[in-house]
């Protein structure tokens, strides 16, 4: 699969081997991407492999060919800021696109335990968090321990319940599906109120960082969650008040 090339904190330089000479690329301090022709950076980039390994590298990026095109796609993933920078070159001339990037640059990440990965992971969480939203939604698709996931979740829950094959974790404004696929894979779908944002934010961070691959991540957006369900009265609590 096509690698992604990251500029982040601490990994802040990347040099483009294009036919028209090698192109220096860095970050200022308001993560905005600095493309210089003649003076070079010194230093690293992350760079990551779908599926294979994220890893910081001093390596040449050579450019993707489309028709006379020379193309890059650089994001950088710093503070506040997450972006894809699009780098073209054509006839020796240099043009730059940048767009909002999010949460999908981690799609295919392979897990370590590396600062720059739990760096990330924080800016991607905090990006989202900046939104002004009463109602915090993740879902994740994850290789993960199922039991392991469950035991993170149900630390900060009261009790939970089955409907069509996924597992509801809950407690007032807060609700989490787990759905097992295999021993070694799981989806998991999260939501919340605002007022819990200390719980969304340290548990998606849990469960991603010991995960060994993330293979979806979306924020903001829920998959497979059973239809009708209701974040702040669970399924449980009408039961009963049906009953009576």
């Amino acid at each position: 699969m096509i690698p992604k090339f990251i500029l982040t904190h601490r990994h802040y330089c990347a040099i483009v081997k294009s036919r028209s000479g090698d192109l220096a690329l860095t970050i200022d301090r308001g993560g905005r991407l600095i493309v210089s022709l003649s003076r070079p950076c010194i230093g690293d980039y992350i760079k990551l492999q779908p599926y294979l390994r994220i890893s910081p590298s001093s390596e040449v990026i050579k450019p993707f060919m489309v028709y006379d095109y020379e193309y890059v796609p650089i994001y950088v993933i710093y503070r506040d800021v997450v972006a894809l920078n699009q780098l073209t070159i054509s006839g020796g001339k240099v043009s730059l696109q940048s767009e909002d990037a999010d949460e999908t640059v981690l799609r295919g990440l392979v897990v370590n335990n590396e600062d720059y990965v739990r760096y990330m992971i924080d800016v991607l969480i905090s990006k989202y968090l900046e939104s002004p939203i009463p109602i915090l939604a993740m879902s994740a698709k994850l290789s993960n321990n199922p039991d392991k996931v469950e035991e993170q979740v149900r630390a900060l829950t009261d009790g939970d319940y089955h409907v069509a094959g996924v597992k509801i974790y809950h407690k007032p404004g807060f609700m989490v599906s787990i759905r097992r696929i295999s021993p070694y894979r799981v989806n998991v779908a999260l939501m919340c109120s605002i007022d819990l944002v200390d719980d969304f934010k340290g548990l998606t961070k849990a469960l991603l960082l010991t995960s060994t691959i993330v293979h979806d991540l979306r924020l903001g957006r829920v998959g497979e969650l059973p239809m009708g369900m209701d974040v702040f009265y669970p399924i449980a609590r009408r039961s009963l008040n049906n009953a009576a």
